[in-house]
């Protein structure tokens, strides 16, 4: 019997061995001549006849040493989690830099590039007029990267809005219904309203968008008479185009229609202000809780109360 199952033995043995090495000499076929060495058929067939002792090895040290060191954790004693509110016990995510900082930061030449680099990346995530000015006024500096990368930004931020302006208005081409073509072109004419809003024109494109930006909210105004985000816009072209008549006209209407007046008065309170009436501009102000609750604002509702 035991020399049956020594003879058994032997042959399991040699079997394996052998299969280690033709296991090895395949590997070494496969492996790239820039790699193989005289030494790597020896090493492969080390490797693969001892991969069997090399798994006992590693069990009887993971039962004998690391599972008898482990302590046993003792389950947290609670019956229910408030996630609702834990939930609002996140931090909010913000701008490391703010508005006022890379101003001071970009201008000073002293701080390292990196750093500057730094902020301009962090405005870069915020589409803020403040923002595109800052990164507009880093065109002039001599630092290559940070006028390449102002650059870059400025760029990719125009072209996504012409971009988008561009994919309604082929939509517009492929629908016969004016009525159904009216939110698109009131699109079109916010789109045009931030390239302007995010100072993105020279003189001579301000121009075509002030126009393209009437063109198409009037079309939209046509089928969308109660929206009054766009008689706010058209009112707020008119002042640029100096036409105050229109554009107090269109300011009362979007406050008709119950845009916020926060949202309104200021413009209004500016065409009030070109047509010097200035006792109506000063009601309008002082009138308004809203004003007074804006942070930014509150003091121009100050200074005319006063």
């Amino acid at each position: 019997m035991f020399d049956a199952l020594d003879n058994n033995f032997v042959i399991y043995v040699i079997s394996y061995l052998a299969a280690s090495l033709v296991i090895s000499l395949i590997e070494l076929l496969l492996i790239p001549d820039k790699f193989k060495k005289r030494w790597m058929i020896l090493f492969l067939f080390i490797l693969n006849a001892s991969l069997p002792f090399a798994g006992i090895i590693v069990t009887f040290f993971l039962t004998v040493f690391i599972l008898r060191k482990q302590k046993k954790v003792e389950g947290l004693a609670f019956n229910k989690i408030h996630l609702y509110e834990s939930i609002y016990e996140f931090p909010e995510i913000r701008r490391i830099f703010g508005e006022a900082f890379a101003i001071e930061a970009l201008g000073n030449d002293k701080l390292p590039t990196d750093l500057r680099l730094k902020v301009l990346i962090s405005l870069s995530t915020s589409k803020t007029k403040q923002s595109v000015r800052i990164l507009r006024n880093t065109l002039s500096t001599d630092e290559d990267e940070l006028r390449l990368f102002s650059h870059n930004v400025l760029n990719k931020i125009e072209k996504d809005i012409n971009s988008n302006i561009s994919q309604k208005m082929k939509l517009i081409e492929q629908i016969n219904s004016p009525k159904d073509r009216a939110p698109l072109s009131a699109d079109i004419a916010r789109l045009y309203w931030e390239l302007l809003y995010l100072e993105l024109a020279d003189d001579i494109l301000r121009d075509f968008y002030v126009m393209e930006i009437q063109t198409h909210a009037a079309k939209a105004l046509e089928f969308m008479p109660d929206d009054p985000s766009l008689h706010l816009l058209l009112g707020k072209t008119c002042i640029l185009k100096n036409n105050y008549k229109d554009a107090y006209r269109y300011l009362i209407k979007a406050m008709e229609y119950r845009m916020p007046k926060s949202k309104v008065i200021p413009y209004l309170c500016e065409v009030l202000f070109k047509q010097q009436n200035y006792k109506e501009a000063g009601q309008l102000l002082a009138g308004s809780q809203e004003l007074k609750n804006d942070p930014a604002l509150q003091p121009v509702v100050a200074l005319w109360e006063s």
